[in-house]
């Protein structure tokens, strides 16, 4: 019953598999209670009590107790609400109490309960038959407790039905290529729905990887395999041809995607955005752009133009020549690095420079004949 009440119990909805006159029922203080109880705004709560009987609004106030003895905070309990109005409706001492006295004898800590909790499956599933296996699966595999405790933080899907036999077979199957079990063992704590594709799916990508010449005991497959696992075929074609609308062959678009699988996770429309800046405002070659994937990964905004304005501000002032500067280096080395080279040394002679740095000075494009140079010297 509570499973299909976190199917069916969300905001916005209107399916309820209570009585619909009950909502008139509701009054002002069901509203007050959810407000004082768990911090939500009014407005919040007026919407949470129109798809809750009285008697789910009585209920919580166990629920809380229970909840708050096990360290949530006022803004937790609201968030959790929130997000999962049916929580309301659970029985806190046969439903949530024996799993979260469970998860503190797997060693789960107090303070690190809020956030497992926030898996939303894991009050919805059956203790015996569905938690405590999948939890000594993970605990297996997994040998340290932050990262236990991040890979279910991190993905709901971990608890959902099947999860578990679809991560064995896929996780043999690397095993059989190779991959370290140190790589698979980060792939199940921050990208774990990659390990939940059903087997010949799973297996279709990992051939593509090595077919693109990625090499299983390297962290780059790991990160690869993310990639293709976390969107969907159609996104993937969109992406590629993309870059070959901008001039990338193919032989340039997988060289790239090995040196950085994670720009295929970037939107499209950002990669859009970063190419159009590139080829059409620094004037870069499609080419060279190929050569430093990483440069998809970082904001344009707050790093890209403001770097791009710094070197805009040196040359018109003759502080740099067109010589010493490698643009792409320029924008891609770490801040440390660029500070060193292209502010430390001039902060007391240009009062702008900070400011450029900072995205406060507009920046209106290279010349010509500044472009010209970078093209034969980046």
């Amino acid at each position: 019953m509570f499973r299909y009440l976190l199917a069916t119990v969300t905001l916005g909805r209107s399916s309820f598999p209570y009585s619909t006159s009950s909502a008139s029922m509701i009054s002002s203080s069901t509203v007050a209670y959810l407000t004082n109880s768990c911090g939500l705004t009014p407005e919040k709560a007026t919407s949470l009590s129109k798809l809750i009987e009285v008697r789910g609004a009585e209920n919580a106030g166990s629920m809380f107790e229970l909840l708050r003895s096990y360290g949530f905070t006022h803004n937790q309990l609201g968030e959790l609400v929130s997000r999962y109005p049916c929580y309301l409706l659970a029985d806190a001492e046969t439903n949530l109490k024996p799993k979260m006295q469970y998860m503190v004898s797997m060693g789960i800590s107090r303070d690190d309960l809020p956030q497992v909790l926030s898996n939303k499956w894991i009050l919805s599933r059956n203790l015996k038959k569905h938690i405590v296996p999948t939890f000594e699966f993970l605990k297996e595999n997994i040998p340290s407790y932050g990262d236990l405790v991040v890979a279910i933080r991190r993905s709901a899907q971990l608890l959902r039905s099947k999860a578990r036999e679809y991560m064995m077979l896929n996780m043999a199957t690397l095993r059989a290529h190779g991959v370290p079990e140190k790589m698979i063992v980060k792939l199940m704590t921050k990208w774990s729905t990659s390990l939940m594709l059903k087997r010949d799916t799973f297996e279709e990508e990992v051939k593509r990887l090595l077919e693109y010449g990625f090499q299983p005991t390297s962290l780059n497959f790991v990160l690869g395999l993310s990639a293709l696992a976390t969107q969907s075929k159609m996104n993937w074609k969109k992406k590629r041809e993309l870059f070959r609308l901008f001039g990338w062959s193919d032989e340039e678009f997988v060289s790239a995607f090995k040196v950085q699988p994670m720009m295929m996770v970037t939107s499209e429309a950002k990669l859009r955005q970063m190419m159009e800046f590139f080829v059409g405002r620094l004037g870069l070659e499609p080419s060279q752009v190929a050569k430093c994937p990483n440069l998809f990964l970082v904001s344009l905004k707050k790093r890209v133009i403001p770097r791009c304005s710094v070197l805009q501000v040196l040359l018109s002032n003759g502080l740099i020549g067109r010589s010493d500067v490698r643009i792409i280096t320029a924008l891609n080395s770490n801040s440390a690095h660029f500070t060193v080279k292209y502010l430390a040394p001039f902060q007391g002679v240009v009062p702008d420079l900070l400011e450029a740095y900072k995205g406060n000075v507009e920046f209106k494009g290279f010349s010509d004949e500044l472009l010209e140079p970078w093209n034969n010297h980046r």
